[in-house]
């Protein structure tokens, strides 16, 4: 909630704003900080691999799918660095 706020941390990605560590209570967790470094990476290859997917997903609702939502995927891709 305090995200929603704007009262903590988060780095843009390509699929929106991800945590800091810092950001996120992890009280009684015993996690090495290279596993949540792991944890909130976001990669940009794999995301474009995902983005296939999602492509032929809409493809399958053809022009029953509202154009925003179209809008928002191609948007998605060149936030991926890709054109759709």
């Amino acid at each position: 909630m305090r995200r929603c706020a704007g009262e903590a941390e988060a780095k843009e990605t390509p699929i929106g704003y991800v945590p800091t560590p810092q950001a996120l209570d992890l009280d009684g967790l015993d996690l090495p900080s290279e596993a949540m470094r792991r944890l909130l990476e976001v990669s940009a290859d794999d995301w474009v691999e995902e983005l296939k997917g999602i492509g032929e997903f809409f493809t399958k609702f053809g022009d029953r799918l509202p154009q925003q939502m179209w809008d928002e995927y191609q948007a998605f891709g060149r936030r991926l660095g890709k054109r759709t």
